[in-house]
């Protein structure tokens, strides 16, 4: 499972670890990593690294809701993700469609779907769970999945991170340039001393 390739530059993000089996942190790790501790420690960095690329989009996302539905977040007024979800589907329909054409989604209905497993990866990342290679609950509408292409191809199913990061390309694509999504995902992987089709195969990508 481990590469040598792809180790030079940010290769500091996944310094040699000291792990042994009993490190409660790998749970989730070591079979895919056929009980070794050391592999493990690597997939959970990597786990850790792709959550924080989630939640620097949804920030982006976040914020664009807000001032699309007109409600501004202060230091004394905390608006979550799943209060703006709900938020948009509190707005008349004629409202909810400009919203979602805003960020790139055909209908209201797109954008649901869309929004509910953004709320559901938002969730898993800030809480720290498994999610590189989660069959998640809910699903990316077909036509966005197949549609919108990463640099590292198209997702094999709806409810996969491949999937998620495709729908989070598509909407920062409709926000300013703040976060570059094939970037990000490109330094993750290439900083990552483990095997790239495996890391991306287990993500859910359709391998050529």
């Amino acid at each position: 499972l481990c590469s040598c390739s792809g180790t030079q530059g940010r290769a500091f993000l996944f310094r040699t670890p000291v792990a042994t089996a009993s490190d409660l942190r790998l749970r989730n790790y070591l079979h895919l990593a056929q009980g070794a501790p050391e592999t493990a420690f690597r997939l959970f960095i990597f786990d850790l690294h792709l959550r924080a690329v989630i939640i620097k989009a949804m920030a982006v996302l976040e914020t664009e809701l807000q001032i699309l539905l007109g409600v501004i977040q202060t230091d004394k007024r905390f608006v979550s993700l799943g209060t703006l979800r709900k938020k948009v589907f509190n707005r008349p329909i004629e409202k909810r469609q400009k919203i979602a054409e805003a960020l790139g989604c055909n209908n209201s209905k797109e954008l649901a779907a869309v929004l509910l497993q953004f709320n559901e990866v938002r969730n898993l990342s800030a809480h720290h769970s498994r999610l590189w290679n989660r069959k998640l609950h809910f699903s990316i509408p077909k036509r966005i999945a197949q549609q919108v292409a990463l640099n590292c191809g198209k997702p094999v199913s709806n409810n996969s991170a491949a999937a998620c990061l495709g729908a989070i390309k598509l909407i920062l694509n409709c926000c300013p340039s703040y976060l570059d999504i094939d970037e990000e995902l490109e330094t993750l992987l290439s900083s990552s001393p483990l095997n790239r089709s495996f890391l991306l195969m287990n993500m859910g990508f359709a391998m050529s």
